[in-house]
């Protein structure tokens, strides 16, 4: 028996590096309305670079990282106001300022919990509160990808990171995680009549 087939709704972005953000429309078109629409293809753009340079920076153990942190984004109402793209420029700067490169030769690599304990390191510190920004290495002019944030989500977030960095360093990474408290392996004991 045939089944009817499924309707599928693609949504195709079309942009041109001619939109600019201080480049005019044209105001006479041979063809009215069929214009795009300056803001969206200026948005599309700055999607497109920021795709080429997660693909360039990431790694397995930063994409993993990035996880987590993406989890605390929609568990954690402190960390919610932090957009996906400020999430993964956090953390390939935090794997970054160790001296981490996402080319395998030579290069050291951390863990993924040297850079979740790393990240929580930079926001706990301050310096979402009053540290110099995070800015947006794909467009030209500096922008503070973290000027969104109020005064007072800055410090929720910072006492938040503090507190996952505490619970971290005591070896409580699961209730960071929101999972259940692993239970503690079996020492092999040996049987009473063995006796050494």
């Amino acid at each position: 028996k045939r089944s009817l087939p499924e309707v599928v709704q693609v949504r195709v972005n079309i942009t041109s590096t001619a939109f600019t953000e201080d480049s005019e429309t044209p105001a006479a078109l041979p063809y009215p309305g069929v214009v795009l629409n300056q803001k969206h293809c200026i948005l599309t753009m700055a999607q497109v670079r920021q795709t080429k340079w997660f693909e360039t920076k990431m790694s397995v153990n930063l994409i993993v990282v990035l996880q987590l942190l993406k989890d605390l984004n929609k568990r954690i109402p402190a960390w919610a106001p932090l957009s996906v793209w400020s999430l993964e420029l956090m953390v390939e700067r935090c794997a970054r300022s160790k001296g981490f490169s996402p080319l395998p030769p030579g290069r050291p690599h951390l863990n993924a919990a040297e850079v979740l304990r790393r990240v929580f390191e930079l926001v706990a510190s301050g310096f979402v509160v009053d540290g110099p920004g995070l800015n947006d290495p794909c467009e030209k002019v500096p922008v503070d990808v973290l000027a969104h944030l109020t005064r007072q989500e800055r410090e929720d977030l910072t006492a938040s990171a503090q507190y996952a960095l505490r619970l971290m360093i005591f070896n409580q990474l699961y209730k960071i995680l929101g999972i259940p408290k692993p239970t503690p392996a079996k020492q092999n004991q040996l049987p009473p009549s063995v006796m050494l």
